[in-house]
């Protein structure tokens, strides 16, 4: 690959050596992060290389999700995945210069900023280019949102796999508190958004003279300063990564008025547990301005529906602040919603920092009442499962895979097409993640019982402590119960490893969690919390709330469960006998028809293991009966397809 890669350069510049006559404007990129000790100590000499080359680059920053905090990156985390999946960037600091990884000059590692030196910048602007590109921004007359126009002419005629890619970045971010953990206060061209998305647009071959001109739009959103605003575009081949030309467009803005009114919101106000049909946010407003304020217009909305407008009037002075609440917002089904708070102007002007003046709640609704069974099989990567919140504290937390996106990777005993993970390998120690499921009605349930598989481990003895609790609620959240809890190695079901674990058909186990204590209640809410030791993967599968009949009327028996459930093909029924017992196995159905029937004639003492025909089955709900002389006992089976 490398020779034909070397051929056809060798041809391209055999072939248009007329027309290779524009200097290629430099692009630089890097990959860092305000959390991240390395970046801290070599971005100041890499910045200060980069602004004496300032006419001839392009530089774009990513800041990346790891290794700690950064505000900038959970501001638009997917836009930095992608680049980073693009690039194959496994560490920061990590820069590109024209879409290849700075070379290690300096005794470090390729990528590393520290190795650049301004020869580099200047001998890659010098390399000709057939290509030259011009790119213009302007605001809309409300300031509230970004046009641009890119223009690309080819000299000769270009093909390969091309497309225009288009950043929208923030010149210069300063901060009077470090955002992260690395004491860096001082950010400059940081991605906000790259349009129409990380993927670009593909341009197509150019004929030899050739222009074409594309045009986008952004909804301005998460910028500190709109004065700041920049565009950077540049042509890339995906063949190989080489970017052909590059082209920026510098502030060119005065927004008159200032960032002159703030939100903030509590902890106990930036998320919500809902189980009402409608909730008003409760934010704070500060005026940051240096005059009293008589007005403010504020927008909101529920994830990614229209916005409402609602006109707060008071009179508030320089720097104090005010309680406002907005009006009833309508909660019509259960499950998570993302409530956006905006200030777009105050009486005193336009706002510019759009970060300050921004505000998110969560809020997971519980509207509904579930009857068990209640199910998660995680067979497809929608997450959370429908009418479920979550919480995390970290971005990422959850996440669902399987075979879909990877062979190897299969749910509970290897038996399904996909698993939940909670991603302690990642998450920072002592953050937590929540799971709850749907608000049940238990006032006609006898007794009730919560299932799950799961597969964990640790990554040494130094990071021994991801926790896993089972918490139970009957009044929407405000007090919690915990019924399961385990820790470190009791919660590990094979050996500590310090590569990411993906687990094999035997490294799950069954759980069981009695939720009889709650039978007869309605209103149950039931939450998994996971706590991070910044250890290894914890895996999940199968979780199902399911009606259980106790098994007293059998004398002697016990252990009696069905496992894998929910089941998609065959599944394993469980029992202990005390006593030698004559053994009727019957399923019925949820009309009580009779589903199928099997003697298993006389049973010794000790552990039974049966297998039920449950692939035969139609998706729904069964209950497995176990009869004897004397008595029955039964627990219920999902069946999924």
């Amino acid at each position: 690959m490398q020779k034909r890669l070397l051929l056809a350069v060798v041809l391209l510049a055999i072939a248009i050596p007329t027309f290779a006559q524009h200097k290629r404007r430099v692009l630089v990129e890097e990959f860092t992060q305000a959390s991240c000790p390395p970046c801290a100590s070599q971005n100041p000499a890499f910045n200060a290389k980069l602004a004496e080359a300032d006419s001839i680059v392009t530089v774009i920053k990513y800041q990346t999700s790891w290794p700690g905090t950064d505000p900038m990156n959970l501001q638009n985390p997917g836009d930095v995945a992608d680049r980073v999946s693009y690039y194959g960037v496994s560490g920061v600091p990590n820069g590109f210069l024209n879409g290849k990884v700075l070379a290690n000059d300096c005794g470090a590692y390729d990528g590393a900023p520290a190795c650049m030196e301004p020869e580099e910048l200047t001998a890659a602007y010098d390399e000709l280019t057939p290509v030259q590109m011009s790119v213009s921004h302007v605001l809309s007359a409300d300031f509230d949102s970004v046009y641009v126009t890119v223009t690309i002419t080819s000299d000769a005629a270009l093909t390969g796999d091309l497309f225009l890619r288009l950043a929208i970045t923030e010149r210069e971010i300063k901060f009077t508190t470090a955002p992260g953990t690395n004491g860096e206060l001082e950010f400059s061209n940081v991605m906000r958004k790259l349009l129409p998305n990380a993927d670009g647009t593909a341009t197509g071959a150019f004929t030899a003279g050739e222009s074409k001109t594309f045009t986008f739009g952004w909804g301005l959103d998460n910028f500190y300063n709109l004065d700041n605003i920049e565009a950077a575009a540049w042509l890339q081949d995906d063949t190989d990564g080489q970017v052909w030309q590059s082209a920026r467009s510098l502030p060119n803005l005065d927004v008159p008025g200032g960032s002159f009114a703030s939100i903030t919101l509590s902890a106990t106000n930036a998320y919500k547990l809902v189980c009402a049909n409608t909730f008003s946010p409760v934010f704070t407003l500060r005026n940051t301005g240096s005059a009293a304020m008589t007005a403010a217009t504020i927008r909101y909305r529920v994830g990614n529906g229209p916005w409402e407008i609602y006109n707060w009037t008071g009179n508030l002075n320089p720097n104090l602040t005010t309680t406002v609440t907005l009006p009833a917002i309508a909660l019509t089904t259960s499950g998570n919603s993302g409530i956006t708070l905006q200030v777009v102007s105050t009486s005193n002007g336009p706002i510019t920092n759009l970060v300050a003046s921004k505000g998110n709640v969560t809020v997971n609704a519980m509207v509904d009442l579930s009857v068990p069974p209640v199910t998660a099989e995680f067979e497809t990567p929608a997450f959370p499962p429908a009418g479920w919140g979550f919480r995390a504290a970290a971005a990422g937390s959850w996440e669902v895979i399987g075979s879909w996106a990877n062979p190897s990777i299969l749910g509970a005993y290897g038996q399904s097409e996909g698993a939940m993970y909670l991603d302690f390998y990642n998450i920072p120690n002592g953050q937590t993640a929540e799971l709850i499921l749907p608000k049940m009605d238990l006032t006609a349930v006898p007794a009730a019982t919560l299932t799950f598989d799961y597969a964990h481990t640790y990554y040494d003895a130094s990071n021994i402590n991801d926790r896993l609790r089972v918490d139970v609620s009957t009044n929407c959240g405000t007090t919690w119960t915990t019924v399961y809890d385990k820790q470190g190695a009791a919660l590990a079901t094979v050996p500590p490893q310090t590569a990411i674990f993906v687990p094999t058909a035997a490294d799950w186990v069954s759980q069981e969690v009695s939720l009889n204590a709650y039978a007869g209640q309605s209103d149950v809410l039931v939450r998994l919390r996971g706590t991070s030791g910044y250890g290894n993967l914890l895996w999940m599968d199968n979780l199902n709330v399911q009606q259980a009949v106790s098994t007293k009327d059998i004398v002697g028996l016990n252990n009696f469960k069905v496992q894998p459930n929910p089941a998609r093909g065959n599944t394993n029924v469980f029992f202990t006998l005390e006593q030698t017992e004559s053994i009727q196995l019957n399923v019925f159905d949820a009309y009580g028809k009779l589903a199928q029937s099997n003697n298993l004639g006389d049973l010794q003492a000790g552990q039974h293991t049966v297998e039920l025909n449950a692939a035969a089955l139609a998706a729904g709900a069964y209950r497995v009966v176990l009869q004897t002389k004397d008595g029955v006992a039964s627990t219920q089976l999902v069946v999924i397809k």
